[in-house]
């Protein structure tokens, strides 16, 4: 009943609604307000590297009480004759061209983006156009005001729109009014600007895949500081007296600067003052995703956030997760950022790529106790002890955070942590609860719900307090406030 009162009050609004003066860019619904981090005191432990969120389901379906059949008629009435489809109708392909343009696009990239979190809701879909088509009752509530099959696209949208499974919003309806296809119409080759500038970084002539690791960490530790909003591009200037995020002790490690760079100066060549920096660190994250997954990990990333003002290395310690951090902590964390557990097990298989300092994780080296693998433990200790043969100090060398696929993303990170094969202590803290140890036990079994859930965590993660132009800019250049 309560799905029918739902639907009987969505043909109520769809009634009214037509696409006339319709330009593409529908009004976003009532953004969802992230909490403010809270106070945490400032960890003391020296460098350290990543950490890196998926939507929960959506919600399960009351069941239907079941439909009573009438008894069959002992003379069963003559059909009623089929009512001929009125001249007017016109069906035809491209029907909307002239009077919606954009209609059909709008209705592919819904539907894409749900079915993307939960194909579930595609075989409703197709189920939904089945019923429709053989019962009558939904069209002629509303033939009054409007054509059938505006009805349809229109409930459509106005049901996936509103499924927002428990938190997790559609690109549509992320915070700060993000859009799939922001750029259309502005700048169009936006996106495939910025993926051309990751592809040369990672695949080029010296390719580094080291910089899509980077690109994807980049991202996390840009949301996790003042929202997605660029700040950690900021660098110091005279101007200002406080160091900026860059000089923080977790982001003195990051990577990726001269991709972003060399995306946004693109951008500015072929449309000015267009592209904000933040959406250029957020596309650069999900091209790196996509290209290190071996393709298998792609999701649309909405934009039109805005670039913030203000960036300060005393906020990296509070507000980015140590990797010493227990798990009650990394929750907290997690959940300051309005991400729940599951995301934050999600997200951090993005450490099965990149590398890691050795002294962020040196005290579960021996003589240290620990539960690491002794024979990881033993290998890791000669290489941290050796000389530094990879552009860091002795003592403080980086290895590879995953020793089976070092380059891949992909879930092996999980089996490892199964098997105390990983570095971090906030690693090896993902199987100190049920909840946490349940889902790196699914993840470590299913590389496919792994690959989804990590693609809409990304996109979660990304409406992270996102600016709007009310307190933030587009900035000419990613390093420096306009």
């Amino acid at each position: 009943m309560a799905k029918l009162a739902v639907l009987l009050t969505l043909l109520a609004l769809v009634g009214s609604v037509t696409c006339q003066g319709y330009t593409g860019n529908a009004s976003p619904p009532t953004p969802i307000t992230y909490p403010s981090p809270p106070s945490l005191s400032p960890s003391t432990s020296p460098t350290y590297p990543p950490p890196s969120s998926t939507p929960p389901s959506l919600a399960p379906v009351s069941p239907s009480p079941p439909i009573t059949y009438p008894p069959p008629s002992p003379t069963p009435p003559s059909p009623a004759p089929a009512s001929p489809s009125p001249p007017s109708l016109g069906l035809r392909v491209g029907y909307y061209s002239s009077s919606c343009p954009k209609a059909e696009q709008i209705v592919k990239d819904t539907v894409k983006n749900a079915v993307y979190t939960n194909r579930g809701i595609g075989a409703g879909l197709v189920r939904l156009f089945f019923h429709d088509c053989f019962v009558e009752l939904v069209i002629k509530l509303a033939m009054a005001s409007m054509a059938a099959n505006k009805l349809v696209v229109f409930v459509l949208l106005a049901l996936l729109g509103s499924s927002n499974g428990d938190g997790y919003t559609s690109p549509g309806s992320i915070a700060g009014g993000l859009t799939v296809g922001h750029y259309k119409g502005t700048c169009d080759r936006a996106e495939e600007i910025v993926r051309d500038a990751v592809k040369n970084a990672i695949r080029g002539g010296r390719g580094d895949r080291g910089v899509g690791a980077g690109l994807i960490r980049l991202f996390f530790h840009d949301c996790f500081v003042q929202g997605c909003d660029a700040s950690v591009l900021l660098d110091p200037t005279p101007a200002r007296a406080a160091a900026p995020e860059k000089a923080g002790i977790p982001n003195l490690s990051l990577r990726g600067f001269e991709v972003i760079d060399a995306a946004k100066a693109a951008l500015e060549g072929e449309c000015p003052g267009v592209v904000s920096c933040a959406d250029v660190v957020a596309f650069a994250g999900r091209d790196a995703a996509y290209l290190l997954s071996g393709n298998k990990v792609y999701f649309d990333m909405p934009a039109g956030r805005y670039d913030g003002r203000v960036s300060l290395a005393s906020e990296t310690l509070p507000n980015l997760p140590p990797p010493f951090a227990g798990v009650d902590r990394l929750k907290q964390m997690f959940a300051a950022k309005g991400l729940d557990t599951d995301d934050m097990v999600t997200l951090s298989g993005a450490h099965s790529i990149g590398v890691a300092h050795c002294s962020s994780f040196s005290d579960r080296l021996p003589p240290n106790a620990s539960d690491m693998d002794p024979e990881l433990a033993a290998s890791l200790q000669q290489q941290c002890s050796s000389s530094s043969s990879n552009g860091g100090a002795s003592g403080d060398n980086t290895v590879a955070q995953d020793v089976e696929t070092p380059d891949k993303l992909d879930n092996k990170y999980y089996r490892n942590v199964v098997s105390h094969r990983v570095l971090f202590k906030s690693d090896a803290a993902l199987l100190a609860s049920p909840e946490t140890r349940s889902l790196v036990s699914s993840y470590a079994e299913s590389q496919r719900q792994w690959e989804e859930k990590f693609a809409a965590a990304m996109v979660k993660m990304g409406g992270v307090g996102v600016k709007t132009a009310a307190d933030g800019e587009i900035r000419r250049q990613c390093r420096f406030v306009n």
